[in-house]
């Protein structure tokens, strides 16, 4: 049976699997690893 809660879970594993991709590549880009937590204002001072 068709079930509308699978497909808003697919759609977000989908989006959770492009992001994945995309950082990889970013990290293949700069030869080092970019973690998420770079991309998100942090309440950690800068090291």
């Amino acid at each position: 049976t068709y079930n509308e809660g699978d497909e808003e879970q697919e759609e977000e594993d989908e989006k959770n699997f492009r992001l994945c991709k995309g950082i990889k590549q970013l990290e293949l880009l700069q030869g080092t690893n970019i973690k998420l937590d770079d991309f998100l204002p942090s309440s950690l001072p800068n090291r």
